[in-house]
């Protein structure tokens, strides 16, 4: 069972369309599928045409495990076709955040693990914003999809939200693999051009191929609570959709992650780049400091081979003395191989 989070903290990015429709798309293939609505403003809910009823659905989950009540698994999961179940949400939800309980950020993980579900894919929608609901849903999940609207606010709020995930990582011992999606995307447009630009330079291969384009057909669809396949399954926006969770497939499948450690003292940062970073420093790219003399960093990284090395603060280049795989460079100098199988 593959457990994917659709989360950004910012608004009117297309998160609750995207949830919505990668989880129908998902069904539509055959794979049996479980979405979860933790949003107390019930959008996704609604997506799906179904009326929000008090203490109905993802509010009895974290009821259930903060009061140590049973949890009766009939009242919570609405059984939409023969691959698509739903539970969804209520505005009581909005409760949790305060609940004084501080054993409450992998309620959704335990939820999941425990009842040992059948399901192939779980898709998680969040609430626009990372608190306590947001968190137990990164918690719970291999995968997070952040959607990105046509807005330069939008890049920069992801750095905050890889801080949280860098976090949950810290904490759970795994990290999350994060892909993310333009929505709401005008090929017409110079700005969209440059935005798509920037954002593959931002964020290299995690950044999907595929964007969803403006279609009014998606709009029309959740006020119908409809999913774009069963509202209108020949338009752009269904098109787009599909090839979205096709290309998701394919990435979930060909990445792995790949680990970088470095033994060193009297240095203040180290970064690892090669030409999965276009030989360039970059923050995602930079190793923590785990005591006075090691470093460490853990990333997916696509299945092939990598040239890479190491650089300091001070732009100190050398290669992995720890990796047998290596060759010459340009300058003298070796690259290591890495190998991601």
């Amino acid at each position: 069972m593959k457990i994917m989070a659709v989360a950004n903290q910012k608004g009117g990015c297309g998160k609750t369309t995207t949830a919505v429709n990668i989880a129908s798309a998902l069904a539509r293939m055959g794979k049996k599928t479980l979405f979860i609505d933790t949003d107390p403003q019930t959008h996704a809910t609604s997506a799906w045409g179904i009326e929000s009823q008090k203490n109905i659905g993802t509010t009895n989950i974290f009821s259930a495990y903060l009061e140590e009540k049973e949890l009766d698994l009939k009242k919570i999961i609405i059984k939409r076709s023969d691959f698509l179940d739903i539970i969804p949400s209520n505005v009581s939800l909005v409760t949790i955040e305060q609940h004084k309980n501080e054993n409450k950020l992998d309620i959704l993980f335990k939820f999941l693990k425990y009842h040992n579900f059948s399901y192939d894919y779980v898709i998680i929608d969040c609430a626009p914003n990372l608190g306590i609901l947001t968190i137990n849903a990164l918690m719970a999940s291999d995968y997070i999809l952040s959607p990105i609207e046509m807005s330069t606010f939008s890049l920069h709020g992801l750095d905050y939200m890889r801080e949280i995930i860098n976090m949950v990582g810290n904490f759970k011992g795994h990290y999350p693999l994060s892909f993310f999606l333009i929505t709401q995307f005008d090929k017409r447009s110079n700005f969209a051009k440059e935005f798509l630009k920037n954002a593959k330079e931002k964020l290299g291969i995690y950044l999907l191929n595929t964007v969803i384009r403006n279609n009014v057909y998606l709009r029309e669809a959740a006020a119908k609570g409809k999913s774009i396949f069963e509202h209108n399954p020949k338009s752009n926006g269904a098109i787009d959709y599909e090839k979205a969770v096709n290309e998701l497939l394919n990435n979930i499948k060909n990445i792995s992650w790949a680990e970088f450690t470095v033994e060193t003292k009297n240095v203040n940062e180290i970064y690892v780049v090669g030409d999965f970073t276009g030989w360039k420093k970059k923050n995602d790219f930079k190793l923590a400091k785990l005591s006075d003399d090691f470093w460490f960093l853990r990333l997916p990284l696509k299945k092939g081979q990598y040239r890479y090395k190491f650089v300091t603060e001070n732009n100190k280049w050398f290669n992995d003395i720890k990796n047998p795989h290596y060759e010459k460079d340009n300058f003298g100098g070796y690259n290591s191989i890495l190998y991601i199988e």
